[in-house]
């Protein structure tokens, strides 16, 4: 598996805030980069998205979401700056 560009990493976001029923399918996606023991992610700002990315599955309640709308609008704004 090789390191994602950013820009793709971003464009994932831009999927969920188009349509937060792929929050699941993005978080998986993230993930499986961030578990890959074979996968070194160089760009921090990369790696970070990832991890953020990951997250966007959490639920604090059946059904609830711990990050929504607010949230990814605010990762929008902090990872294109």
């Amino acid at each position: 598996m090789n390191e994602p560009d950013f820009k793709y990493i971003i464009s994932q976001l831009h999927k969920v805030r188009n349509d937060l029923s792929l929050r699941e399918e993005i978080a998986d996606w993230a993930q499986s980069y961030i578990t890959d023991d074979e996968l070194t992610v160089k760009n921090d700002k990369s790696w970070d998205l990832l991890m953020t990315l990951s997250y966007l599955d959490t639920q604090i309640n059946p059904g609830e979401y711990l990050y929504g709308e607010e949230d990814i609008e605010a990762w929008l704004k902090e990872f294109e700056s």
